[in-house]
C-alpha cells in the first residue's frame, strides 16, 4: 500500500469503484456527445450557475482549442445530462440548510 492511500484511508476496492466510474463517463461523453472527459469537465463548470469564470490550463495550442470546443456542449447540458451524469458518479451534493429558517435551501443545479 502506498503512502499516498495510507494518508487519505483510500482502499484499492474504493480505487477500483472510482476507475469504473471515469471508464463510465468516458464512454458516455464518447457515445452521446463525441467529446473528451476533459470538454464535458469544463462544460459542466461553465453551466454551474455559480460559477463567474472557469480557469482553463493548456501547454499547447492544441490544448486550448480542445478546451474551448467545450463551450459548444454548454447547451447541451440540460436537467436529463445532468442527472444522467450524477447516476454515475452518485455524488449530487446535498441540499444545504438555510440556518436562519431552518429550510432547505433551493437546489444549487
Amino acid at each position: 500500500m502506498t503512502e499516498w492511500v495510507r494518508y487519505f484511508g483510500t482502499t484499492e476496492e474504493s480505487m477500483k469503484k472510482t476507475c469504473v466510474k471515469l471508464v463510465q463517463f468516458d464512454e458516455y461523453c464518447k457515445k452521446k456527445f463525441d467529446c473528451t472527459m476533459a470538454q464535458m469537465a469544463v462544460a459542466w463548470c461553465v453551466k454551474f450557475r455559480f460559477t463567474s469564470c472557469v480557469l482553463i490550463g493548456a501547454s499547447r495550442l492544441e490544448m486550448l482549442k480542445s478546451n474551448l470546443k467545450a463551450l459548444d456542449l454548454v447547451p447541451k447540458i440540460d436537467e436529463v445530462v445532468e442527472k444522467e451524469i450524477e447516476e454515475i458518479f452518485g455524488n449530487k451534493p446535498k441540499q444545504e440548510i438555510n440556518y436562519l429558517t431552518w429550510t432547505p435551501m433551493p437546489d444549487r443545479r
